[in-house]
């Protein structure tokens, strides 16, 4: 296609080294890479199916057809679980090193398994939902008593189940289609294919977010530039994330917009390559940080526990805790500025051990 094309050999990491790329392959880094994929599809698909078949018994139905529905996530959650445990029944050890491998042959199948299951699992959750899901209270008509009296007549579960214990379970199904539209445009991806002598070619990506990380990097070391539509990308991707996660830990009511910044404002600030950017920093940032990604797990914890208090005290009494609001959002703050050292790469300036 093009005649006159200049290279920069000298800036190419791997250039017709095959020992180099040998020594990546022998690693067996793909084995690993669908064994943890599936272990993660699995704990989604258990939540799935522990988040539907407590949907049925709150609406108090067992008709044919949702035993049905349920007893095939069952079957997705079975077939995943024993996939896992063969694999790691016949994994075996390599003599030179003592390293461990799963058996990638168990595996193999599920990739192409679970890009089917997951459309099919959000179909589930709906159909059993139906209705309900677009009958769910608004937080401010739990406080109102004017509404409040008709929500609790009319809109309560099976077996004494409250009509704040309905509304809680059903905002939280309510965050899954978009969660899903976030997994899929960020996941990563595994490609088989076979050669002609039947030799397996495996291939697997990181996703979108790995990706923007990584090209970042390369671009601000070897050309020490950060293209504006390339900072656009990743922070309109992170804005997504963040109204998401606000929706979820309930700062907002707001069901999370794909275009508008609605409630949930977030600004960042377009670097100056050359200027503000050390060229050597993107190598070692992320390893810089873990004093900040332990600090984050409890505080992650904490955030956790303070939301499920929050849920109550919103369902009781209609409002928020100042107090607890101000600490999520302080968590929030803290992991978005970390997120904007670590790996946007947007900022040499040290993250601050602080919730303001």
């Amino acid at each position: 296609m093009f005649d006159d094309v200049v290279v920069p050999w000298d800036r190419v990491l791997l250039d017709g080294d095959v020992d180099i790329y040998n020594s990546i392959r022998e690693t067996q880094y793909p084995t690993h890479m669908t064994s943890q994929s599936t272990i993660r599809a699995l704990t989604k698909l258990e939540f799935a199916y522990g988040l539907a078949t407590r949907m049925a018994e709150m609406l108090g139905d067992q008709t044919p057809v949702t035993c049905d529905l349920l007893g095939e996530l069952a079957c997705y959650v079975g077939v995943t679980r024993n996939a896992i445990e063969l694999s790691i029944e016949r994994g075996w050890q390599r003599e030179r090193d003592g390293m461990w491998f799963p058996d990638g042959s168990c595996l193999d199948p599920m990739r192409a398994l679970l890009a089917t299951w997951m459309p099919r699992v959000q179909e589930i959750i709906i159909q059993i939902g139906s209705h309900n899901l677009l009958t769910t209270p608004h937080s401010l008509q739990f406080g109102d008593p004017s509404t409040r009296a008709l929500i609790d007549e009319t809109l309560f579960g099976a077996d004494d189940v409250t009509s704040d214990e309905r509304a809680a379970l059903f905002r939280l199904v309510l965050v899954i289609p978009i969660a899903i539209v976030y997994g899929v445009l960020t996941a990563g991806a595994t490609t088989t294919a076979y050669t002609e002598t039947g030799k397996t070619v495996t291939t697997t990506s990181g996703g979108i977010v790995a990706g923007l990380f990584l090209a970042t990097l390369l671009m601000i070391l070897f050309r020490q530039r950060y293209p504006r539509w390339w900072f656009d990308f990743a922070r309109e991707l992170t804005r997504f994330a963040t109204r998401i996660g606000a929706y979820f830990v309930l700062l907002t009511d707001e069901y999370p917009s794909t275009v508008e910044e609605q409630k949930v404002h977030l600004d960042i600030d377009y670097p100056d390559a050359q200027q503000d950017l050390n060229r050597w920093l993107p190598l070692v940032k992320w390893f810089l940080a873990i004093p900040h990604y332990i600090v984050l797990l409890f505080l992650s914890i904490g955030a956790f526990v303070v939301v499920v208090i929050a849920w109550f005290a919103i369902l009781f009494t209609g409002h928020y805790p100042r107090g607890m609001f101000d600490f999520v959002v302080g968590v929030g703050r803290w992991a978005l500025r970390v997120n904007a050292y670590a790996f946007l790469l947007v900022t040499d300036r040290y993250p601050p051990f602080s919730l303001s």
